[in-house]
């Protein structure tokens, strides 16, 4: 069984909304597709992303999206980005 770790860009309200609905239906999501974890939480401000991940379970945290991209670890990924 293959690891897929799921990774957040953005740590701003959608990323919460987007970390809290990957974290509570994470049981749900791997009856079809075991393997799956939460990985990293991805901002620019690590403030922000340091909290996102403790508040939601996340281990990992990027402040460059690049990281993310690179680490073959991670094959979920949710865009989040702060409305302008």
């Amino acid at each position: 069984m293959a690891k897929k770790g799921i990774a957040v860009i953005g740590a701003g309200n959608i990323g919460a909304a987007h970390a809290s609905g990957c974290r509570w239906q994470l049981p749900r999501f791997e009856k079809k597709e075991p393997g799956l974890f939460l990985s990293t939480i991805c901002d620019t401000d690590e403030r922000a992303a340091k909290a996102l991940a403790h508040t939601y379970g996340f281990p990992r945290v990027a402040l460059r999206w690049q990281d993310v991209i690179a680490d073959e670890s991670i094959q979920i990924l949710s865009v989040a980005p702060m409305p302008r």
